[in-house]
């Protein structure tokens, strides 16, 4: 055969091949330009949605922010953050067997550990099942031992369970974290005032732990004020225990419920009685 002519075909077969391969190659990059941009579609309406049910969340909307943290989910199923705010939302609608449910689900999905634990075990103490709100929270300590909201947390679900001589602990160990953690002094006090077990009781260190807690909220948190009345009460103080149960209920605006209560610690300290919890 021709030198030339084998030459030529080869030229033409090399040519035909390269040809080939860039036609592929113009198909393949097509194709996949179709699935990421399908990919970043897709992880935008997902996240889109997702932010959308933490502002229906953050506006108390949490029917509807459970609605769009459902599309998310059919969009991304591992999202954890999505199943966390689920959990959130049915926790404020106070199904809190269906947010424990979510909450771990997120946990299984890489959530963030520490929020997830604390929020699992509020909705654990809402259904009284203090013990394994323990155990939540003594997962988030192992990751933050040093965070005094925590510890507060662990001491209000001791108190709870009437756990007193833990409790205590857990609310000193508070302090020592954060002196002017006016939430750990006032219920250190509140424990000192009004404990069931009336071992506990000190009345002149509840007036001195909710005084402390006044101070530190400037007065101006109900609930310290009610919890400094409780403890003059405890300490034999009943003037001063009437005088700052009637300023509590003076503050009081719509809480009829709460009202209620002080209303009737009032009459208590009216007739020289101390309240317990």
């Amino acid at each position: 055969m021709n030198q030339k002519l084998i030459q030529r075909d080869a030229i033409h077969v090399g040519m035909m091949v390269t040809i080939g391969m860039t036609a592929w190659a113009v198909i393949f990059f097509l194709l996949s330009e179709t699935s990421l941009g399908g990919l970043a579609a897709d992880r935008y309406a997902m996240e889109h949605h997702s932010e959308q049910g933490w502002r229906y969340y953050r506006a108390r909307k949490y029917e509807s922010a459970i609605s769009a943290f459902e599309r998310a989910i059919e969009l991304e199923p591992d999202d954890a953050d999505s199943h966390m705010g689920i959990g959130y939302s049915l926790a404020a609608l106070k199904e809190d067997r269906a947010a424990i449910a979510k909450y771990s689900k997120a946990l299984e999905l890489g959530g963030d550990e520490r929020t997830l634990y604390v929020s699992r075990a509020h909705s654990y103490n809402s259904l009284k099942q203090h013990e394994l709100a323990l155990a939540d929270l003594d997962r988030a300590l192992g990751l933050e031992k040093f965070d005094p909201q925590l510890h507060i947390l662990h001491g209000y679900t001791n108190t709870l369970m009437k756990n007193y001589p833990h409790a205590i602990s857990d609310y000193k160990y508070a302090i020592v974290l954060d002196p002017d953690n006016g939430e750990a002094q006032n219920d250190l006090a509140w424990i000192y005032a009004t404990a069931t077990d009336k071992r506990y009781h000190n009345g002149r260190l509840a007036v001195q732990h909710a005084k402390r807690a006044c101070e530190i909220s400037r007065y101006k948190d109900i609930s310290h004020i009610d919890t400094l009345a409780a403890s003059y009460a405890r300490n034999g103080e009943f003037d001063k225990a009437i005088k700052w149960e009637q300023k509590a209920i003076d503050m009081l605006v719509s809480n009829k419920d709460m009202q209620t209560s002080l209303a009737k610690r009032l009459e208590l300290y009216r007739k020289n009685k101390a309240y317990v919890e």
